[in-house]
């Protein structure tokens, strides 16, 4: 085996990028000559999906070249039919437009990367992808070009190094990828390495031009304009804040924000709560805690920043030193809360007092997915509360093949006695080979473990989950390839006093018509307060298809014998749930996105009780700098709308004018509650 080693590190070896300094700095996509002429040429581009390992059916060529601090990718996209593309708000993920990616690693971490998209209409989304979670809205200060020719569209984009704390210049890794919504949702990619192959995807750079980072301050002052009901001249307040960035070249950077505001951030999608015992989870969306996503994202009972609810000030110290890497937050929050777990459910309760956030983050890496690490928390109350928790982290990876990790966690909470103290244990194996995957995983938690500054669904529960995926070429009609999940887990409490099992299949296969399908199966058993319950099952089924370049449709529909949870002793009951999705591109110019959620516990005419919801989005962007947005959902408790007008010249520089609109429901339609406010926020770069 030692020859194939050797066999595969002379041919990656190969997947280098030696980029050159320009003479000089390409103005923007009608001014490429210096580019062409002095940039590194890309070619050989390789399809990965829907074929893996495939010459694609069109060309892509691409030209890297860097200038002073600025990184610059020019993307030739040839075509044999039309380009599909629309105006999109920045940050508005499309699967049905046209997209050319850059992928950056810039301290050859091997588990976090840095992603800068453009679509031809100049469109620009950039995201941050830590060991495959996409952290999207994570905004970078760069800009991109991009113009629609008759055989082809063109693509440039520049992208400062700054944006990073730390730059290997000769040992960074760099990685480029086409997305072509055509028949499938073709995806090419430079370096050609098959995404069936164990070998790294990402190509090797080096930066031959001199580049130093130096040390820099930002910072971005709003004031906002509010008008609560009633809606009244002498009702409007002001407020102002401010965040900023103060960035130091050995790579330590300082965030701090000052009664931050996030009055803008996208409304939260409405979400099931019937017969549902467990807390919601909500994704961050805040800029604030987005920032520096690289260091402190983890699994989120390690790390839930959702849980500082309303900041009055936030200082985060992010550092990376060599292969070592800091981070750490401190935040005072107003509005506290405690999230209370059981061995069936949870569920967040306000306290009304505030508290004291600290989050602390560690890791060294030794090579490209290896590493050790440690997480602190604590949460202090005003009154007589404090949370502490400590985790151990690690993770091994040889040759991108045999992949481990490892988290152990101690918490305690209580000021006074008696002290509550709890353990969680998270390990997991798994050999990723050409095509198939085995796995194995332990996770548990004790009764007592509590994090507040984490997430956690129940306690006192621990399972043992072994399993596989393949991957497999189907081939037959309008099928193309196949991937089937299995796993099996034995589950218990945390000191094994009962034993139940469960056991999960699943199958997803892409077909033509940029269609995808999956349906899964799981059948388990559970033990709540003392009863047994058996014969549990559910089955899924969802249909993703896009069989045009103006719409979208998704179909969810789920049933099967879960718990009823409003039961006075647990119970089995059938259930029914569903939903229906369309995204509808009108034009150039105009998206709407609406959503249908239901759910229904029991059985006609003995239903115990149902939930219907919905989400509509409209979006009109008639420049890539000016947008209007509209967002109405209904949770059948709440009715709300927010209406949204922004004139976007930077990531940090942004006009607002909108408001909500809000009535709560108990039989009819009452308590209105409004709000209307501007607000100006602009970005100054002190140096």
């Amino acid at each position: 085996m030692c020859w194939m080693w050797l066999l595969t590190a002379l041919v990656m070896s190969n997947y280098i990028l030696r980029i050159p300094a320009l003479s000089e700095k390409p103005a923007n996509i009608t001014d490429i000559s210096i580019i062409l002429e002095e940039g590194f040429p890309v070619a050989d581009f390789l399809e990965v999906f829907p074929r893996d390992s495939a010459p694609p059916d069109v060309k892509t060529e691409a030209y890297i070249g860097v200038y002073k601090d600025d990184l610059y990718v020019l993307f030739f996209c040839h075509e044999s039919e039309k380009v599909r593309y629309q105006v999109l708000k920045r940050d508005e993920m499309r699967t049905d437009n046209d997209m050319v990616f850059v992928l950056i690693d810039p301290d050859n971490s091997g588990t976090r990367s840095y992603a800068f998209g453009i679509n031809p209409a100049g469109s620009i989304i950039d995201y941050l992808d830590v060991s495959g979670d996409c952290i999207i809205s994570y905004d970078f200060n760069w800009t991109g070009y991009a113009e629609v020719r008759e055989t082809l569209w063109i693509a440039l984009l520049d992208i400062p190094l700054s944006n990073f704390s730390k730059v290997k210049e000769d040992d960074f890794r760099i990685y480029l990828n086409r997305s072509r919504p055509s028949q499938y949702l073709y995806q090419y990619v430079w370096p050609p390495v098959p995404s069936s192959s164990s070998d790294d995807p990402f190509a090797k750079g080096i930066l031959e031009g001199s580049w130093r980072k130096v040390s820099s301050l930002n910072v971005i002052p709003y004031i906002l304009s509010s008008d609560g009901p009633p809606i009244s001249i002498d009702k409007v307040t002001i407020r102002a804040g401010a965040t900023g960035k103060y960035s130091h070249e050995s790579g330590l950077s300082v965030l701090f924000a000052l009664n931050p505001d996030f009055s803008t951030v996208e409304t939260d999608e409405p979400q099931i709560t019937v017969n549902n015992p467990y807390a919601l989870y909500l994704a961050e969306k805040r800029p604030i805690f987005l920032e520096g996503g690289d260091i402190f994202e983890r699994q989120n009972y390690m790390i839930y920043t959702r849980r500082v609810n309303e900041p009055i000030g936030v200082v985060k110290v992010l550092g990376k030193f060599k292969n070592t890497e800091m981070g750490v937050i401190s935040a005072y929050d107003l509005s506290n809360s405690f999230l209370y777990t059981t061995d069936f459910g949870s569920f967040e309760l306000p306290v009304g007092d505030s508290a004291l956030v600290n989050i602390a983050t560690l890791r060294h890496y030794f090579d490209k997915g290896t590493y050790l690490g440690a997480v602190l928390n604590t949460r202090n109350t005003t009154t007589d509360f404090a949370n502490y928790v400590g985790f151990l982290e690690g993770g091994f990876n040889f040759r991108n093949t045999l992949l481990l990790s490892g988290v152990f966690g101690y918490s305690r909470r209580g000021k006074e006695s008696p002290d509550y103290k709890g353990e969680l244990v998270d390990a997991s194996v798994s050999l990723k080979l050409k095509n198939f995957t085995p796995r194995i995983s332990y996770f548990a938690v004790s009764e007592d473990f509590s994090n507040q500054n984490g997430f956690l669904k129940s306690s006192n529960v621990s399972s043992l989950t072994s399993g596989f995926s393949f991957r497999f070429p189907v081939g037959w009609g309008i099928l193309n390839f196949g991937q089937l999940d299995f796993s099996y887990s034995i589950n218990s409490d945390y000191a094994r006093t009962y034993d139940n099992d469960s056991l999960y299949f699943c199958l997803m296969s892409s077909m033509k018509y940029r269609t995808d399908l999956y349906v899964a199966y799981m059948r388990y058993s559970q033990q709540l307060l003392g009863t047994t319950l058996t014969g549990l099952d559910l089955f899924n089924l969802s249909i993703s298809s896009a069989p045009t370049d103006f719409i979208r449709l998704t179909a969810v529909l789920g049933l099967g014998n879960g718990i009823n949870f409003y039961a006075y002793t647990p119970d089995k009951a059938h259930f029914t749930s569903g939903s229906l999705k369309g995204d509808l591109m009108l034009g150039k110019k105009v998206l709407m996105t609406l959503e249908y959620r239901s759910y229904s516990l029991g059985e006609k005419p003995d239903i115990i009780a149902s939930q219907n919801t919905y989400f509509l989005k409209f979006l009109y962007n008639p420049t890539q700098r000016f947008s209007f947005r509209w967002i109405n959902s209904y949770d059948s408790e709440e009715l709300a709308s927010y209406p949204l007008l922004s004139y976007q010249i930077s990531p940090y520089t942004i006009f607002f004018f909108g408001g909500s609109v809000k009535g709560s429901f108990e039989g009819k339609l009452k308590e209105w509650d409004k709000n209307i406010f501007l607000k100006a926020q602009v970005g100054f770069e002190v140096f």
